[in-house]
């Protein structure tokens, strides 16, 4: 003989994640942070109706076009601390270039070594120069070497956890160690 027991607690499960009225709801205008694989940070810009009801049109901070995002999906994110000084931690930062935020190239990496020196390498793992870069006002230059030729730049933030630390390249490029 089956117990019901099993089934009513995973009814229960269901229909606490599945009410809206039981469910997290956003407002246009609040940030948020949504899973599309990986927890992007956001801004609600849209809540959907009819067929898009329990979903939110949101415009992630790091790429120009805004996605629809389900509600279980959304979660408040925690405001940075206004001053994350601290130069970038020496390690492998993968170089991530969002022209489609679900499917990001993976252009190769980037090695920040002690004394302020770097390397550039390919997917294949092929050294392609070597140079030095400097960090001030919250921003990393390339002052030599194959990465000021390509004029990357750029600004230097590390999420409130610290686990992941990252490098503006340009617009839809960044340099991402992540702990």
């Amino acid at each position: 003989m089956r117990s019901t027991t099993g089934l009513i607690v995973v009814a229960m499960f269901v229909a606490a994640f599945a009410t809206p009225s039981l469910a997290k709801t956003f407002n246009v205008g609040d940030k948020v942070r949504y899973y599309a694989p990986g927890w992007y940070d956001a801004t609600v810009v849209e809540i959907g109706t009819g067929a898009k009801a329990g979903s939110y049109l949101v415009k992630p901070d790091a790429y120009a076009r805004a996605v629809w995002s389900s509600s279980v999906e959304a979660r408040p994110r925690a405001i940075a601390p206004a001053a994350r000084a601290g130069p970038p931690r020496t390690g492998d930062y993968l170089i991530l270039s969002y022209g489609n935020p679900a499917n990001p190239l993976r252009l190769g990496r980037i090695s920040l070594l002690g004394g302020q020196n770097y390397r550039f390498y390919d997917n294949g793992g092929t050294l392609l120069g070597e140079g030095r870069y400097g960090f001030t006002g919250g921003r990393v230059s390339w002052s030599s070497g194959i990465l000021q030729s390509y004029g990357w730049g750029g600004e230097f933030k590390i999420r409130p956890d610290g686990r992941e630390h990252s490098i503006k390249l340009n617009r839809t490029t960044f340099a991402i160690n992540a702990q």
